[in-house]
């Protein structure tokens, strides 16, 4: 059953990166550097003069999102990379662009396979030979971001893969903050920046850390078949009642209350996907419960192509181990594309045609 939002500050609709009626970012110049963790290479094209720079903005009391026995966090916000747009020669580079959704504006970066300038511009960048996948990474709650996922959006890259990451509102580069955020905005986020910058002709690999574990089951209910595969890093689930309630004591007393995630329409969802699961934990997880953990370990295994693995050394903050450790980012991404291209290219021609509402 796919989710059905309605809100104000509705994102853009139309499912590619450029054309008639679709967004498209603007282009503003900025100086070769490391944005919010995205290398930009020195080849880049500086457009109408100027820089960009990279700020530490104010840190934020956090709230507590952990589903259990977790710290909240605090985040940080600056990173000068709002609409700011590249073009490569050969090298596979992000375009950081501003875009607004849901009332915000959200830090977002597209990178795609290494392709002639003719073919990999800012307006337009389509791989000049590609997998027809694009991966959408959806980072955790506090102090994630996008940032710490490059190297994991470089190792899909690799495989041919367009990556699209963004920060959610209250998080990194984007605007607003943490305290307004909830699951329902987190689901709104996702599409928004899914309609309006992965091409409807790609599917979609979903991977989600820790929060985000929830909002990939939501876009799995939403986007159906479309996605091919999915990679949960340390998931969270949560009771249904917590879905529309902003982070901040509320939600904290319905996460905090005993088994309240047994509620959850995710293990559902999750029982039901027929593509290709990948779930990686730490052998101890410091925030989310055994409970829920087996849960999901559970229910992914129902499907007919599921890949656990564990890590030994890491901690919950997957995303800077998988920063840290190639190997272990590497096995992911091969686990996570064992099945997915194949699931693509299946669903590509039994409905070549296929096209999804927009989320709101």
């Amino acid at each position: 059953m796919r989710r059905e939002v309605a809100g104000a500050g509705a994102c853009p609709q139309g499912g590619g990166v450029a054309g008639p009626g679709r967004y498209a970012p603007t282009a503003s110049a900025f100086m070769a550097a490391r944005i919010g963790g995205w290398y930009v290479p020195s080849s880049v094209a500086i457009r109408d003069g100027g820089s960009a720079t990279r700020g530490d903005g104010p840190q934020q009391g956090g709230t507590d999102v952990s589903n259990g026995n977790g710290n909240g966090d605090g985040n940080g916000n600056g990173n000068g990379d709002d609409n700011q747009t590249v073009r490569c020669d050969g090298v596979p580079a992000a375009v950081l662009t501003a875009l607004p959704c849901d009332g915000e504006r959200l830090s977002c970066a597209v990178t795609v396979p290494a392709a002639p300038v003719a073919t990999a511009t800012a307006a337009s960048p389509e791989p000049a030979q590609g997998s027809g996948l694009a991966v959408v990474l959806l980072h955790g709650a506090g102090i994630g971001d996008k940032g710490r996922l490059a190297p994991l959006a470089a190792e899909f890259v690799d495989q041919g893969c367009r990556a699209v990451a963004f920060d959610f509102s209250g998080h990194g580069a984007s605007t607003g903050e943490l305290r307004e955020l909830s699951l329902e905005r987190r689901f709104r986020q996702a599409c928004g920046v899914i309609d309006a910058l992965v091409p409807r002709a790609e599917r979609l690999i979903l991977v989600g850390f820790s929060m985000s574990g929830q909002t990939v089951t939501d876009l799995v209910a939403h986007y159906g078949d479309r996605v091919a595969a999915i990679g949960l890093c340390a998931p969270a689930v949560y009771a249904q009642g917590a879905w529309p309630v902003r982070f901040g004591a509320g939600f904290t007393e319905i996460i905090r209350a005993p088994e309240s995630w047994r509620s959850t329409g995710a293990l559902d969802v999750l029982r039901r996907y027929q593509g290709r699961t990948v779930l990686v934990v730490p052998t101890v997880d410091e925030v989310i419960p055994l409970a829920v953990t087996e849960a999901v370990t559970e229910a992914l295994a129902v499907g007919p192509a599921f890949t656990r693995l564990e890590l030994t050394q890491a901690t919950h903050q997957l995303g800077r181990w998988f920063r840290k450790h190639g190997k272990d980012r590497r096995r992911f991404v091969a686990a996570v594309l064992a099945g997915g291209a194949r699931r693509a290219a299946e669903h590509e021609a039994a409905s070549p045609e296929r096209a999804l509402r927009p989320c709101p």
